[in-house]
């Protein structure tokens, strides 16, 4: 008998896992965003031009307060992370994905 190995969100961002600054908030089939307070900040598959990177949310993050995340759906994996303190983007979910 053979076994399938599955590597989802949950093995490629462990819970608790920070997220590295340099990520590009982009994944080019499926969602990646930044939200504050629940409202959507900016949406990296949607808007036009250079996409940007968490870096650069987490230096408007610093000047305003507020809950940001950066949210991740793809095929096969998803993520969440959460804005915990400087510098500091905690993974808080992550999952399977989509398809």
């Amino acid at each position: 008998m053979s076994y399938h190995l599955n590597t989802t969100g949950t093995s490629r961002n462990p819970i608790g896992s920070i997220c590295p600054l340099d990520i590009v908030v982009q994944v080019g089939f499926g969602t990646a965003k930044i939200t504050k307070n629940w409202q959507t900040y900016y949406d990296g598959e949607t808007e036009v031009g250079e996409p940007k990177t968490l870096a650069e949310f987490e230096e408007i993050a610093q000047q305003e307060p507020g809950n940001w995340k950066l949210i991740m759906e793809a095929p096969l994996w998803e993520a969440i992370w959460e804005r915990q303190d400087t510098n500091k983007w905690v993974c808080i979910k992550a999952g399977k994905g989509f398809a």
